[in-house]
């Protein structure tokens, strides 16, 4: 997921060269602001504790879900489209686009953004 965020937020590398790459998403990687407690959630997926291996009275967590801020001068101007990334919302959002949804109607999703 990490590298998602480096390759979606660098700045142009300095050349096509793996080196170059790979220190520009160092760049974005290092520019990421301590997280706040508050951006961060946690918790089980509902009907994880109904699965035959797990324990009813299970405490697992089986998704995060975190809100990172990039402090550097290339994206105080480029904005990622804010939101919670979930791999229920991921799932979600590649049956709709191969349902054929719009971009407008996958947005009015109240859990994923």
């Amino acid at each position: 997921m990490m590298q998602v965020v480096a390759s979606l937020a660098m700045e142009e590398p300095a050349s096509g060269h793996a080196e170059a790459l790979r220190d520009a998403r160092t760049r974005i990687l290092q520019a990421i602001v301590p997280l706040d407690p508050a951006q961060v959630v946690r918790g089980q997926f509902r009907g994880y504790r109904d699965e035959d291996s797990v324990a009813r009275d299970s405490s697992v967590e089986t998704f995060a879900a975190v809100r990172l801020s990039i402090d550097s001068m290339h994206n105080s101007t480029t904005r990622l489209k804010p939101g919670w990334i979930t791999p229920e919302c991921e799932r979600r959002d590649l049956e709709e686009r191969a349902s054929g949804s719009s971009i407008s109607e996958r947005a009015r999703s109240p859990d994923c953004r």
